[in-house]
């Protein structure tokens, strides 16, 4: 009897347990993708530049700000296996709220750098106000708010299924392809083309839904890893699998001449670099016995020689800008600005360590060291080296901040790739989220992509891919998976 209540008493509790999904979500299961890839759309035609004055900011903020309601309105939000990405933006919007915090007027007058501040209220007879850690608490308000287009993708992408995202893969190799184009109007249209969509821009080269050449250049690179596992990825029919294989590498045949025109050496590397990645990123020996073949060993001598014939034809007619800026062949002052002014800013980290100067702040407080001979019409809007300006703005808890997502990276990597051999999707995709991390860190290094929505969101999704592929759970290990079959 006492057992029979129990059970009685289980069933009634469930029977009044409330649904742990919305029921739009049951019923449209679809509708949170829709979302995120609307709401990347916008990102797409608005989020290419890093100034805090674009215009396109206007629209592209709210619409993250909706996007968010309606990930949280659709489904609660469970972190799962991307705990570790929430912990991480968790620390960057802390570090960036803390700056803004006011301070007892001793307090921010004894840190280093402040004294010459407080100089203004002296000579005027004031007391000292209480000012916040930052420098430019309006750029850092900037900063923080700056957060909302990641954040929202970082929640949809929670919000979704495997198979889902899965799906974002096409989406975002759709994108780098409408890039390319509107890369190639801009370059037919002249400098002064229409088809640029922001006022300050790399005039005269492809660009395409970028304000920076390298930026284009970047994501351009990122999209070979991406054609590699979207050939690899699980379709309905061995037709369709041929027919993925032929576009993947008419598309990477494509973008090889647009990365040239981008005029960008650190894109050219990173596509290098994004090549390779497609080819090591899974074995090769999953292809069958197809490769074995008179016509299979052709298609693969093929796959190597094409892309650099391809470089070497648009070299030779004289397109390829990222060539002539190698081989010293124009004048290359953006690069000349760049080294002139880094053991400057190496002195403004170390006047302002430990805490930096405030996020956002680098154009103003650059402007206060700059000598006046080195005086243009031109100015230097960021460090071109995310190290060094996340040192500078942010100080050591910013460079902690990087240590500790460096960590993750590496360890979630290494788990992705081991074992090599019989990947499922999921660890493809996890793979494919290292490769791209690894390009857009090392692009950071010479230049600051991530500081575009456009690219950060794209990050989001990479950082994502990694996290869920470097999970293993029992019953489905890679080791068990037959791994997916791909044709050329």
């Amino acid at each position: 009897m006492t057992a029979s209540r129990t059970q009685s008493h289980g069933r009634s509790r469930r029977r009044h347990h409330p649904r742990a999904l919305p029921p739009l979500v049951e019923r449209y299961p679809l509708l949170p993708f829709a979302v995120l890839v609307a709401f990347f759309a916008l990102c797409v035609l608005g989020g290419g530049a890093s100034r805090p004055d674009v215009l396109s900011l206007l629209y592209l903020r709210p619409a993250a700000v909706a996007a968010l309601a309606a990930f949280l309105l659709l489904k609660p939000v469970r972190p799962g296996e991307l705990k570790p990405l929430f912990a991480l933006f968790a620390a960057l919007v802390l570090i960036i709220a803390i700056q803004l915090v006011p301070l007892p007027p001793d307090l921010f007058l004894g840190l280093p750098g402040r004294a010459r501040f407080g100089e203004a209220a002296a000579a005027l007879g004031q007391a000292q106000p209480w000012r916040p850690l930052s420098l430019t608490p309006d750029l850092t308000i900037n900063s923080l708010v700056a957060c909302l287009p990641p954040l929202a993708a970082l929640i949809g992408f929670t919000a979704l299924r495997d198979e889902q995202r899965a799906s974002l893969l096409p989406v975002l190799i759709g994108a780098s392809v409408l890039c390319s184009l509107l890369g190639a109007a801009q370059i037919a249209g002249g400098a002064h083309s229409g088809a640029y969509l922001y006022a300050i821009t790399h005039s005269g080269v492809a660009v395409g839904f970028f304000a920076n050449r390298n930026h284009e250049a970047a994501l351009l690179a990122a999209t070979y890893p991406m054609l590699r596992v979207w050939t690899m990825m699980p379709s309905k029919s061995p037709e369709y699998r041929r027919a993925r294989g032929f576009i993947a590498v008419g598309i990477g045949l494509f973008l090889i001449p647009m990365v040239l025109i981008t005029g960008s050496r650190a894109g050219m590397a990173l596509t290098l670099l994004g090549i390779a990645a497609a080819y090591f990123i899974a074995p090769w020996s999953r292809l069958g016995q197809f490769w074995n073949t008179a016509k299979g060993r052709l298609i693969w001598a093929g796959m190597w020689v094409l892309p650099f014939v391809v470089a070497a034809l648009v070299a030779i007619l004289g397109r390829a800008w990222s060539f002539q800026r190698v081989g010293l062949l124009v004048d290359d002052s953006e690069t000349e600005l760049r080294i002139r002014n880094f053991p400057l800013m190496l002195d403004i980290v170390r006047d302002y360590m430990p805490f930096g100067t405030g996020f956002g702040s680098f154009d103003p407080v650059f402007r206060m060291y700059e000598p006046d001979p080195w005086l243009s019409v031109e100015y230097f809007n960021h460090a071109h080296n995310e190290l060094v300006e996340m040192a500078l703005t942010g100080g050591i808890p910013a460079l902690l901040l990087i240590a500790a997502f460096l960590i993750w990276f590496a360890r979630a990597a290494l788990r992705t790739i081991r074992p090599y051999r019989h990947p499922s999707p999921k660890t493809l995709l996890g793979r494919l989220g290292a490769v791209m991390i690894l390009q857009f860190l090392l692009a950071s290094i010479v230049d600051y992509p991530l500081r575009t929505p456009l690219l950060g969101v794209i990050f989001v999704f990479a950082a994502g891919w990694l996290a869920a592929g470097s999970v293993r759970r029992r019953g489905s290990e890679d080791a068990e998976h037959p791994g997916p079959a791909t044709l050329p």
